[in-house]
């Protein structure tokens, strides 16, 4: 579900920036958005813990997701 959610926002940011992105499961040194879903993503687990994210508002939740900036260049999506 997250690998469709990010090749729709790829294909949203084109349109809507004419800039393409590009998908990938690394971080880079360039402005990311990190995207995952919580206890399936060691990644995503370790920054929610790192940043001190409060994710308890996806706890019993479907199909719910959380956006937090991270820093100007990175983004968090957590997804349940």
């Amino acid at each position: 579900m997250v690998s469709l959610a990010a090749e729709a926002f790829t294909r949203d940011v084109a349109l809507v920036s004419g800039k393409s992105m590009q998908i990938g499961n690394k971080t880079a040194s360039s402005s990311i958005i990190i995207a995952g879903t919580l206890g399936k993503s060691e990644a995503v687990d370790a920054l929610v813990k790192q940043e001190g994210t409060n994710v308890s508002a996806l706890k019993g939740q479907w199909e719910s997701f959380l956006i937090k900036v991270i820093s100007p260049t990175k983004l968090l999506v957590v997804g349940k």
